[in-house]
């Protein structure tokens, strides 16, 4: 057959430089290698087309080499070779050495092959496709697709066969052109009908009888007559040197009426003085099928049916264009993990399908819907009203907020909102996105269930957020942190037990940073453990000196929540201790309520190692957050700090006094002590010695200090209180 690379720009493999042949390659190909690049993460694909070099369509930058392409090739190929799918035209490919990243996704089975053929013109050759970058074989839905873009592929092959057939003589053109499968026509110079084969019969229904000396446009709607007179002026201007534009698409009418898609390969030359035009026709409707297929598939979530994140934005872009006001919401499921994680990702999935179904029927006629990913989604409608804007983000909070019954099982969920505006808050689809994600940020933070409406304010506590986390990386590295000690004393009040270490930053232009200004941001970045263990070791070295001074003292740290899930705080602790030679009573970790109340086995077993150590866990804070009894039981804490929120003014509001008393009570039946932080008036030290408080710590006893000043003030005198 003739080769359907013959005069296309795509160069053979092994002649081009890798990135020059991707690029011509793709030239005709751009909607395949488009749906390629959306279907896999890394993807690698190659025509392969006997009498001809391997053709590469698109290739990560680590995979455009001959050897990538070869491999790919070669493992088409034999997949192939034996015919048993109805022939495939295969070449003989040279050996060389396999691509490692091609050869580990062919084992992986992450590479997928279809043989190429056209309809009538029998076998093209063969594609083969393999997603470099994945971490799974490729799934049944993803190979459906590909083999559609095989179709697209074929088609184009096809099509430049028929190029080329074009390129030979009129004698031969005509001797051929009457058994194509193909329908071919030709008209003359007035439009007249000179040549009509029998393919043609098939697709329009008219016989050749019927046609030849007749208008061609009798198989022209109306509505494209007027192009049909342009191509016909363009392939007149072709025979005079002017560039033709040889394949149109176009739409054509059958006898019966009916329309159908075609498209056109047109050439012209001279018969003696006069011009003639000839076309090879195309039905496209399969292909217009499958290029539907595809693009559902590139824009539509397959769970739930919305636009997909990239059609979503794209409809977002495309609105931000028309230069007229918009709302975007962005929700979140509130509780969705927790679904996920205990019922699995089946019910995770129908409470996802039934929540988008609620969103939808919720917003409105006009309203675009779709789905970010994971338990996101956005609705963009028409308008910038603020109260309406919140109005229709409780509306979608109420009706996704709920029970589900899912594969049986009854689940509750929650979502939250953030609104932002065009062009009120955005001038570009990109920044409205971020402003309604700063939004959703914020209603989460506030207790989810609630709709937040951007304002400006969020964008530049996001600047600071972002620059504070740069800082805090800088200043771990360069040793801009320090610890100051709050002294502890004992019940009767002369007596220092130990003290709390507490972090201050040390900032090189905003001078010393209490721990509410950075501490949250700290225990979210990847160096808080390492910051964590820093802290430990100091506070213990610390710790060691003034134990010669003051036996049993003991210093307290707080943790982060990372550190418990580091896997390695008990042997970190463990070796300390061992290089400070001492006992594990002279720690103290200080534990926040929202720890303890994930209620895992791994933190259990990391608190029990600890207290197999000897080192005494605290419930820092307590009663601020939602620990339950349970967990006094569950965990081996062995005191409880009252936060300071009940220890102020203790002495004259009942409701502080109450709840001091109700943490007592708890104490005394777990049997464990209690330590009151937070006290600044002599009232209220006196009411906590009544209560029976095993320890105090406040201003009224001594703020936080640094070392040299912690020693004058609290190891030479021990002062009464």
């Amino acid at each position: 057959m003739d080769t359907p690379f013959a005069g296309a720009s795509a160069t053979p493999a092994p002649t081009a430089p890798p990135d020059e042949r991707a690029r011509d390659a793709q030239r005709g190909f751009d909607a395949v290698v488009s749906v390629v690049d959306m279907l896999l993460g890394s993807p690698l694909a190659a025509v392969v087309v006997d009498g001809e070099e391997p053709m590469l369509l698109t290739a990560p930058a680590h995979a455009r080499t001959e050897g990538a392409v070869l491999t790919l090739a070669r493992h088409a190929v034999a997949q192939h070779a034996s015919g048993a799918d109805g022939g495939a035209a295969v070449p003989a490919l040279p050996d060389s050495t396999d691509h490692s990243a091609v050869a580990a996704a062919i084992r992986a089975g992450r590479a997928h092959s279809v043989a190429l053929r056209d309809d009538g013109a029998g076998a093209l050759g063969v594609l083969g496709i393999a997603d470099l970058e994945g971490d799974r074989p490729l799934d049944e839905v993803t190979v459906r697709a590909l083999d559609d873009v095989a179709v697209v592929v074929a088609s184009q092959l096809a099509a430049r066969c028929r190029e080329v057939r074009q390129s030979v003589s009129e004698a031969r053109f005509r001797n051929i052109a009457a058994t194509s499968p193909d329908p071919i026509m030709c008209v003359n110079a007035a439009g007249i009908t000179t040549f009509w084969n029998r393919a043609a019969e098939e697709l329009f229904g008219y016989s050749s009888v019927d046609m030849i000396g007749t208008p061609l446009i009798r198989i022209i709607p109306e509505r494209g007559r007027g192009e049909f007179f342009a191509d016909m002026a363009r392939a007149a201007a072709a025979l005079d040197g002017a560039p033709l534009d040889q394949r149109v698409r176009a739409e054509g009418m059958r006898r019966d009426g009916s329309l159908v898609q075609v498209e056109l390969s047109l050439s012209s030359w001279r018969e003696g003085d006069e011009m003639a035009v000839g076309a090879i026709v195309r039905d496209l409707t399969a292909q217009l099928e499958t290029e539907r297929r595809l693009y559902r598939l590139a824009t539509t979530d397959s769970l739930t049916g919305l636009k997909n994140r990239a059609a979503a934005h794209e409809a977002l872009a495309a609105r931000v264009d028309r230069a007229r006001p918009l709302t975007f919401v962005m929700i979140d499921l509130d509780g969705f993990k927790e679904v996920n994680d205990t019922l699995g990702h089946t019910v995770g999935d129908e409470v996802l399908s039934c929540a988008a179904a609620r969103i939808h029927e919720n917003v409105g006629d006009g309203a675009m819907v779709g789905r970010l990913g994971g338990d996101e989604f956005v609705v963009v409608v028409d308008g910038d009203d603020v109260d309406a804007a919140r109005v229709l983000g409780q509306r979608v909070i109420d009706a996704v907020s709920g029970g589900y019954v899912a594969k049986a099982q009854q689940v509750e969920i929650g979502a939250s909102a953030g609104v932002a505006m065009y062009p009120r808050d955005a001038d570009s689809a990109e920044m409205l996105v971020s402003a309604a994600d700063l939004a959703l940020y914020r209603a989460k933070a506030r207790g989810r269930g609630t709709v937040h409406v951007y304002e400006p304010s969020l964008r530049e506590d996001a600047v600071v957020q972002h620059t504070l986390r740069h800082e805090l990386r800088e200043a771990f590295a360069h040793g801009e942190f320090e610890l100051v000690y709050q002294p502890q004393w004992a019940h009767d009040g002369e007596t220092l037990v130990g003290a709390e270490a507490l972090m201050r930053w040390n900032h090189p232009t905003r001078g010393q940073l209490s721990p509410a200004a950075f501490i949250d941001t700290l225990a979210d970045k990847p160096i808080a453990p390492q910051v964590g263990e820093w802290v430990i070791r100091t506070a213990l070295t610390q710790a060691a000196r003034w134990r010669e001074h003051v036996p049993g003292f003991r210093v307290a740290v707080n943790l982060f929540e990372s550190q418990l899930r580091s896997g390695t705080l008990v042997n970190t602790v463990a070796q300390l201790l061992h290089e400070m030679g001492l006992p594990g009573d002279a720690l103290e970790l200080e534990l926040v309520e929202t720890i303890l109340t994930r209620d895992d086995e791994d933190t259990l077993e990391v608190l029990r190692s600890l207290r197999g150590l000897g080192v005494h866990l605290a419930f820092d804070d307590y009663g601020t957050g939602f620990a339950s009894l349970s967990l006094l039981k569950l965990y081996p804490v062995s005191r409880l700090k009252i936060d300071r929120t009940f220890v102020h003014h203790v002495d004259v509001d009942a409701s502080n006094s109450a709840v001091v008393r109700a943490v007592m009570y708890l104490a005394d039946v777990f049997q464990l002590e209690v330590v009151a932080e937070g006290i600044e008036t002599d009232a209220e030290l006196r009411v906590l010695k009544d209560a029976g408080c095993a320890a105090y710590q406040g201003y009224l006893l001594g703020k936080p200090m640094a070392v040299a000043d912690f020693a004058r003030a609290c190891l030479p005198s021990l002062p009464t209180v």
